[in-house]
């Protein structure tokens, strides 16, 4: 006996389990038509990069700038004022990615020699 209850085969035509209507239409919200492209988030993240402290400060307090321009703004005036180079690695990561990175790998040889003398 199946274990599974509804393990049964579709019936032609109306099936309960038949989901007609196919899978549903990708939800879209009033904001899509505000949101960067990536390619657009990196090349801000780039200028900002570039920017000095007294304008990242600006930007940070700035009220008309975009909460993804004062964020990242703030976050690297805080590492800045911490003296940590954590959150400038953490974007410089992510617009340029990770650095390539070589690994050394050493296999041990190990051969047995067989003789067999048939004399």
């Amino acid at each position: 006996m199946n274990p599974i209850l509804n393990n049964k085969p579709f019936e032609q035509g109306n099936d309960e389990r038949r989901n007609m209507n196919g899978r549903p239409k990708k939800l879209k919200t009033i904001l899509a038509g505000y949101g960067l492209t990536p390619s657009q988030a990196y090349e801000l993240i780039n200028e900002l990069i570039m920017l000095n402290e007294q304008e990242l400060k600006k930007l940070s307090d700035d009220i008309t700038a975009s909460i993804f321009e004062t964020t990242i703004a703030a976050a690297l005036l805080k590492g800045k004022a911490k003296g940590s180079m954590f959150a400038l690695e953490l974007v410089l990561n992510r617009v340029y990615g990770l650095p390539k990175s070589a690994q050394e790998l050493t296999i041990a040889d190990k051969r047995t020699e067989i003789t067999l003398d048939l004399s």
